[in-house]
């Protein structure tokens, strides 16, 4: 919760603490698309990324820290933000195409990368 004199904190709010391997079977259902690399093989590749971006302006879109907390599989407590926020959280189902067809929509990832949501063929069902 916000408490006086703790300074600035930040709350992870996931909704709920999903796996790598729900994840990815998500966005394979709703897009159509989605591989896996094994841990073992991206963590040199996120270590050699973070000593390149020290060099260039441009963000590399890998990171040791994200790739490491992936591999690693253990639930996060989100307690704090899901009190603060009082409300239940949009279904990854729908946060995932609502996300990939607006990353689509502006040209942030191509068409082939969006998959069906690109093709206007209907995503998973939103449970809402």
């Amino acid at each position: 919760m916000l408490e006086p004199g703790r300074g600035p904190r930040r709350f992870l709010g996931p909704g709920r603490y999903v796996d790598t391997g729900e994840y990815l079977a998500v966005l394979r259902r709703v897009t159509g698309r989605a591989v896996r690399l094994p841990a073992v093989t991206m963590l040199p590749v996120g270590a050699l990324t973070g000593l390149v971006q020290r060099i260039t302006p441009v963000h590399l879109p890998a990171e040791y820290g994200a790739i490491y907390t992936c591999a690693v599989s253990r639930p996060l407590d989100t307690s704090a933000t899901d009190l603060l926020l009082g409300e239940p959280p949009v279904p990854l189902e729908q946060t995932l195409a609502d996300t990939v067809a607006w990353l689509a929509a502006t040209g942030r990832i191509s068409p082939r990368q969006a998959g069906r949501l690109a093709t206007g063929q209907p995503s998973a069902p939103s449970g809402r």
